[in-house]
């Protein structure tokens, strides 16, 4: 399937345990005439703060408004939203 529009194409989604409730989701991300990257969300089953980190290592917090819009369970079908 071609993507025909601006939005990303989102690949394989992998989930990781930490600790104390800690775990990442990390999607292969590809944007139109881009390779694919690696964008990881960590989030906590707890609740708490969404933090996205982006392939040069950059980290960002995942602002309230975006999951006011989205949603603030952090799971694979956010993700997509997110980059809807």
């Amino acid at each position: 399937m071609t993507n025909t529009t601006d939005r990303p194409e989102i690949g394989h989604i992998t989930r990781e345990t930490g600790i104390a409730g800690q775990f990442s989701l990390t999607a292969a991300v590809r944007y139109p005439g881009e390779g694919f990257e690696s964008v990881t969300f960590v989030g906590n089953v707890y609740g708490g703060p969404i933090i996205m980190i982006l392939p040069s290592g950059t980290q960002t917090y995942v602002s309230r408004e975006v999951t006011d819009r989205i949603g603030a369970e952090l799971t694979k079908e956010w993700i997509a939203r997110f980059f809807e």
